[in-house]
């Protein structure tokens, strides 16, 4: 049986060479889900396939329906979950000036934290509030999770908020 292996960006594949292993597939930029998937349909016949998905916190519906519809079989490990921290006072102050339009930049690196950061604003009551205060802002945006969770209609930034890309390593 011979396993295929695909990294999505720069440190995974750091990883497994690390352990003397070179994946088989290495996503291109901007490794989004939506790469992973076009790679992988371009390269591998995928139905009746297994495919074994490394969650990275946040499950990824998108990608699992696109090798789904493409015939594989689908297997979700979740290494890890995110969850809300214990003491919630940073992010609600931090929640409270976003809708104030006090803070100018917000930078998110991860897809869970869009998520909490929405979860805890609408059980506060200032989801809209957080929403609009995003407006005219600038959102940093490493390896593109904002714009998944735009996407997702999760946060809608349309109304003259920038947002930057930017890769944090």
């Amino acid at each position: 049986m011979r396993i295929l292996s695909v990294a999505r960006g720069p440190k995974p594949v750091a990883a497994l060479r690390e352990i003397g292993l070179t994946p088989t597939i290495a996503i291109a930029e901007p490794n989004t889900w939506r790469e992973v998937l076009s790679a992988l349909a371009s390269q591998v016949e995928l139905k009746g396939k297994r495919v074994a998905i490394q969650e990275y916190g946040v499950s990824n519906h998108e990608l699992t329906a696109g090798l789904e519809a493409r015939g594989a079989r689908v297997t979700i490990v979740p290494v890890y979950r995110w969850t809300l921290p214990s003491d919630r006072a940073p992010m609600l102050a931090a929640l409270k000036a976003i809708a104030a339009r006090e803070a100018d930049v917000a930078l998110f690196t991860s897809a869970s934290q869009v998520v909490n950061l929405m979860q805890v604003a609408e059980a506060e009551g200032i989801g809209a509030e957080v929403r609009g205060g995003f407006a005219g802002r600038t959102v940093a945006d490493h390896r593109h999770v904002v714009g998944v969770w735009i996407g997702h209609g999760e946060l809608s930034l349309s109304r003259g908020c920038s947002v930057v890309i930017a890769t944090v390593m």
